[in-house]
């Protein structure tokens, strides 16, 4: 009888089944909205109200617009890759709201707590760019990626990378909708493919130093960061120890 297999914990980390072409969507703004909780934010950053916000991403209301995209990339024969400046901790809530909302699973780029940290969005988005081209480039190159944030496809393009913006790409295949989708994402991208080449080639050795200088103090962080956790949770054995022995001090009077 054969072992049964535990559930994957974090299937959002897993790579795709299949090798082949892929199309990577940002998720808010694209396939997803959160405008009604946005007043949660407030005029100033507050760690109280981002926290409230955030409870929120499972209940974020999807975009018709952004899902027949999605459709028509799955009927084209490409795998879905999913990007958010999200953080790690919402991986699960971003994960159950696409099986909710009957959006096809996959790896889910999000911002990592050390990588990231509160660096800005934009070099959120470069970071998981370099990332999967890296890692799994070779076998599932990106053929498009759909974002709707005008800073994060200036930067994108800049380092190479194929991006579009949902409304734009929509237009784009109601134009060519007589020639296959790839052939589409190939020669109708802006700028050309021979120019994301060329910016690749160009922007990725500035893009390297200066995000291994930004890694090197994210690694420093981590260390100091790992050591305040240890304090804290040192003083917090100690409160409950604290806390016990007055239990029992309390119930020994009785």
């Amino acid at each position: 009888m054969s072992a049964r297999r535990q559930p994957r914990l974090m299937p959002w980390r897993d790579p795709l089944p299949n090798p082949g072409p892929v199309m990577v969507f940002d998720i808010d703004g694209v396939v997803a909205t959160m405008k009604k909780w946005e007043h949660l934010l407030g005029d100033k950053f507050s760690l109280a109200g981002w926290a409230e916000f955030q409870k929120h991403y499972g209940h974020a209301a999807p975009i018709a617009r952004g899902a027949r995209l999605v459709d028509d990339a799955i009927d084209a024969g490409l795998q879905i890759v999913w990007s958010t400046t999200r953080p790690d901790t919402a991986a699960a809530a971003t994960w159950q709201w696409l099986q909710q909302n009957r959006l096809p699973l996959g790896p889910i780029m999000t911002r990592h707590r050390i990588k990231d940290g509160t660096r800005p969005a934009v070099e959120v988005k470069l970071r998981q760019w370099y990332w999967w081209l890296d890692k799994y480039g070779d076998v599932n190159p990106i053929a498009a990626w759909v974002d709707d944030e005008n800073s994060a496809l200036s930067a994108l393009r800049w380092n190479g990378c194929p991006a579009w913006h949902p409304m734009h790409l929509q237009r784009t295949l109601m134009r060519n909708k007589d020639e296959p989708m790839m052939v589409t994402l190939m020669n109708r991208v802006t700028p050309s493919a021979d120019k994301l080449a060329e910016n690749l080639s160009a922007h990725r050795p500035t893009w390297d130093l200066r995000d291994n200088a930004f890694q090197q103090k994210r690694a420093k962080w981590w260390v100091e960061e790992q050591a305040r956790m240890k304090v804290a949770r040192e003083a917090q054995r100690r409160r409950q120890a604290a806390g016990r022995a007055e239990a029992d001090r309390r119930r020994r009077g009785r």
